[in-house]
């Protein structure tokens, strides 16, 4: 059975990581993408 983190520590392991680290961690948590999705994206990608 897969190991799922709660809420609370996925926050102290984004907190424990480095400023880049960090940063695609949050945007994982917040929009649902897959490690390899977020890692592509490109400025052009990212509307205001």
């Amino acid at each position: 059975m897969p190991f799922i983190l709660t809420e609370q520590e996925i926050d102290q392991l984004i907190a424990g990581c480095g400023r880049k680290t960090a940063t695609i961690l949050q945007v994982i948590k917040k929009t649902g993408m897959r490690i390899g999705e977020c890692l592509s994206l490109k400025w052009s990608c990212v509307s205001p």
